[in-house]
């Protein structure tokens, strides 16, 4: 008896649509795809867009922050989460409407929602730690999970009786049809996407730091697979083919792989230089479709070859040879660091990349070496190949693992340690890292009303600090917004331009001269065309300037500088013209709203004019604010 031989795929990049918009979604499914009429539905920072298999918008939702999405094909429907606090679980009949009807509610970010075709229900998790379950017909809540850890993803078995769900702190959550939970703890690491495969025997899950793990969990002999050591980042999304033969993963690193799921060794990797993989699908064609933090989708075609997944039960092959059960021998020829701790090698400066030099030998055909997340490039000598890998690395001791792996499938791993250094210590091998501002001040607004002193001097005097001998940040790394050009578009503009300009070591520095407003339990800026009477909808909220900055890839370093008047109620600026203040109300509530976002994540810092006694005042001998 011979093995079995299935068409399975060998895949290449074949197009690329948009960019939609600047970014993307950050949930684990940003994208999802209807298969009977071919549209593509793609969350990000611009709202939802339906596109179609050529590349075409048919259909735009304009909401804000949107993060996840998945199709109800059988409405014409997409359901999708907001990432905004107010937690949003919406559903657009995008054929017929224009607008969204709301499902329901959580009290924090929806990280990810999920259809069951099956029960016809709906899932949806959030940052707030539940999981709800939501019917469809009447928007009624049918069961809610408190897991009290953020959720990032979930997803309903094939046949509708399970769902998985995976938390930040490593643990996976599988609920039946009785709503009873199963736990099962995978790794120290937050587990960032779950997918099942097609017969619904086992769950794939990705992770992020510090493990950057896939980790397979078969049901039926709880068993668990470890993927690890081919992706250098955060593995934010997986999904199983329908044939249930290939799995892929998309990276921070800015790589997908594509996996053999019968014997789990990468069939073929894919990179992007200029981004990275947020999301990936596959349709029913089997074309893996990929979403890009860029706003970009990258598609990826399929061409048939004959591969071998599952072993002879004889130990004579078709031709009668006997079966290569050996595994391939790894000899590292540079760096050559074993038994010499002492040597210290030298990095490539201008790459920040060693290249790693070596030869695998086996009967077999080698046709695959990976050096760290690096594939390598091979050349067949006798009795094997040579490999060559350029592998980025940082000054110090770095961990390096090589895997080989031969036609027969034989895989040999092998580790070592090594010392690296600059070519000159004095140089630094990282750039040094470049200050960017955008810079706003507002004192002539369109309503004669709101108008303020000094807000656009301020503003200008920052530049001139700035750009001044001390600091010495040149004029293209600055954009400064005052008056007319101060507007909401202007704004929110000029920190998506930075943030996407800026490198990963950059600061970035936000400064804000002003009105602000707390409403609803939010803060609000308002630009040069803001109205005191329509605040939502004219001003621009911490939500919109977070979802810019704290999901930029790579992560910046943030200082906010806000002089904001806390002109909270109105009915002041009669009172105090010209002066920029509040009440202690309204102060505590501002300072509240600058203390979430000073605590939205690490690297990102704030200072304001005011405590929560104070007001915020022009000075007419200074010809400024006081605080500035």
């Amino acid at each position: 008896m011979i093995g079995l031989v299935l068409s399975i795929v060998l895949v290449f990049k074949f197009g690329s649509f948009g960019p939609f918009s600047d970014f993307v979604g950050w949930g684990e499914k940003n994208i999802a795809i209807d298969n009977s009429s071919k549209h593509i539905a793609f969350a990000t920072v611009e709202g939802i867009f339906v596109i179609s298999d050529k590349g075409q918008k048919e259909a735009h939702l304009e909401i804000r922050a949107p993060v996840t999405v998945d199709w109800i094909p059988q409405k014409d429907a997409l359901l999708f989460g907001v990432g905004r606090s107010d937690g949003i679980v919406g559903i657009w009949y995008w054929r017929r409407s224009k607008d969204f009807e709301v499902i329901g509610e959580h009290g924090s970010a929806v990280n990810s929602v999920d259809w069951n075709k099956k029960r016809r229900l709906i899932a949806s998790a959030s940052d707030d730690g539940t999981v709800s379950i939501w019917r469809l017909k009447n928007k009624e809540l049918v069961k809610s999970f408190d897991f009290k850890i953020s959720i990032n993803a979930i997803a309903w078995s094939p046949d509708g009786q399970f769902l998985a769900c995976g938390g930040t702190n490593g643990e996976l959550f599988i609920i039946n049809s009785s709503w009873k939970v199963k736990r099962k703890f995978l790794l120290n690491s937050s587990i960032y996407s779950v997918a099942w495969s097609p017969d619904g025997t086992r769950i794939a899950v990705s992770t992020g730091w510090p493990d950057k793990a896939i980790v397979i969990y078969d049901i039926l002999t709880d068993s668990l697979t470890f993927l690890t050591h081919v992706h250098s980042d955060a593995i934010w999304s997986i999904e199983w083919a329908d044939n249930g033969f290939l799995l892929a993963s998309a990276s921070k690193d800015g790589s997908i792989i594509i996996w053999n799921t019968y014997n789990w060794l990468p069939i073929k990797r894919f990179t992007c230089d200029t981004s990275w993989y947020k999301s990936v699908v596959w349709d029913e064609d089997g074309n893996v479709i990929a979403s890009r933090w860029d706003g970009k989708i990258d598609i990826f075609e399929v061409q048939d070859f004959d591969l071998v997944v599952e072993p002879s039960l004889s130990p004579k092959s078709q031709t009668g040879s006997p079966k290569d059960t050996i595994p391939p021998e790894i000899k590292v020829l540079y760096p050559d660091a074993e038994g010499k701790r002492s040597v210290v090698f030298e990095i490539d400066e201008k790459t920040g990349k060693l290249k790693v030099i070596g030869l695998v030998r086996d009967v077999s055909d080698v046709p695959f070496v990976l050096v760290n997340s690096t594939e390598a490039d091979v050349s067949r000598i006798n009795g094997g190949v040579k490999f060559i890998a350029q592998v980025p690395v940082h000054e110090g001791v770095n961990e390096i693992t090589i895997t080989a792996v031969d036609a027969s499938g034989n895989v040999s791993r092998k580790e070592f340690k090594v010392e690296t250094r600059s070519r000159w210590r004095g140089r630094q091998l990282a750039k040094l890292p470049k200050i960017w501002a955008i810079v706003v001040g507002i004192s002539n607004y369109k309503n004669r009303q709101l108008r303020l002193k000094y807000a656009a001097t301020d503003a200008r005097s920052f530049v001139d600090i700035l750009t001044g001998p001390n600091m010495g940040v040149p004029n293209d790394r600055i954009v400064l917004l005052t008056d007319k050009r101060a507007t909401r578009a202007n704004i929110l503009k000029a920190m998506m331009d930075v943030v996407k300009m800026a490198g990963e070591n950059d600061l970035i520095i936000v400064y804000m001269a002003l009105h602000g407003v707390p409403a609803f339990g939010k803060l609000y800026f308002l630009p040069y065309e803001g109205d005191e009477e329509n605040i939502v909808g004219t001003g621009i909220s911490r939500n919109e300037i977070l979802d810019i900055f704290n999901y930029s890839y790579p992560e910046k370093r943030v200082l906010f500088i806000f002089d904001a008047c806390h002109a909270g109620a109105f009915d002041w600026i009669t009172q105090y013209y010209g002066h920029r203040g509040t009440s202690q109300t309204f102060a505590f509530e501002i300072n509240r709203l600058l203390e979430e976002i000073a605590n939205s994540r690490k690297g990102v810092s704030v200072f304001a004019s005011t405590s929560v006694y104070d007001l915020s005042f022009e000075d007419e001998k200074l010809k400024h604010g006081v605080f500035t």
